[in-house]
């Protein structure tokens, strides 16, 4: 019947031509409809644009981000929280003065770089495992304590060997010496160097260990504290 109500199918309400959810048929005219038919889309329908209509154009689906064919592929977890592991077994090796702790943390022949200068000047000492690593302890225990805090732990995949990883950490490196030798409560110089290590690290049998370390020293600065005993 002309006139009558019709009700507006639910997978169209809210389109633009709809002002609200009930029309009357002669709210649409017929030339209209032939003029500006609805048209099907693969997952939607979409309205030809009709006089004072706005167009509906559906959101571009994003783009997957490209990579290039030689993209490194990224360090598992179990292997990142092994070489964590390994990074923060290095720093209590040297706080507790454990020779054999430290020794086992390196391949044979690995090497240890110290660039006292700078990151960008050459080495000041170079060690070989695992003959010059007790040098490394010795160094240390001549201080009254030793506290080595790590940070900003980061690792990359090697281009070509599923079994070598780059890594670079960062160092807030402590050295507590007495003022009043034999006063263990009493002052004490804090010695804080600054320090950035680029490390290697070779995976064998399911192991990770050092291939290589640069200790790069980046700043240092004393502070008046309190010893403990």
């Amino acid at each position: 019947m002309a006139g009558s109500p019709i009700q507006i199918p639910s997978t169209t309400r809210g389109l633009p031509w709809c002002d609200s959810t009930r029309v009357t048929s002669r709210s649409t005219p017929r030339s209209l409809s032939r003029q500006h038919p609805v048209r099907r889309g693969s997952t939607q329908d979409q309205v030809a644009d009709a006089p004072g209509s706005r167009r509906v154009v559906p959101a571009a689906a994003p783009r997957p981000a490209a990579s290039g064919k030689n993209a490194p592929m990224p360090v598992p977890h179990a292997d990142r929280t092994e070489l964590a592991e390994l990074v923060n077994l290095y720093a209590r090796s040297c706080d507790r003065r454990d020779r054999e702790s430290f020794r086992s943390l390196w391949w044979h022949g690995a090497t240890l770089e110290v660039h006292r200068d700078g990151p960008d000047r050459s080495a000041t000492s170079v060690l070989r495992a695992p003959d010059d690593l007790d040098h490394v302890i010795d160094r240390l225990s001549r201080h009254h304590r030793t506290l080595h805090v790590v940070t900003n732990h980061t690792v990359d995949a090697s281009d070509d060997d599923d079994d070598l990883v780059i890594g670079e950490a960062v160092c807030a490196a402590h050295h507590l010496r007495l003022l009043e030798p034999g006063d263990a409560e009493g002052p004490a110089n804090d010695h804080l160097m600054m320090i950035r290590y680029a490390d290697r690290y070779r995976r064998v049998n399911h192991h990770w260990r050092f291939e290589h370390r640069s200790v790069n020293l980046l700043w240092t600065a004393d502070v008046r504290v309190t010893a403990t005993p």
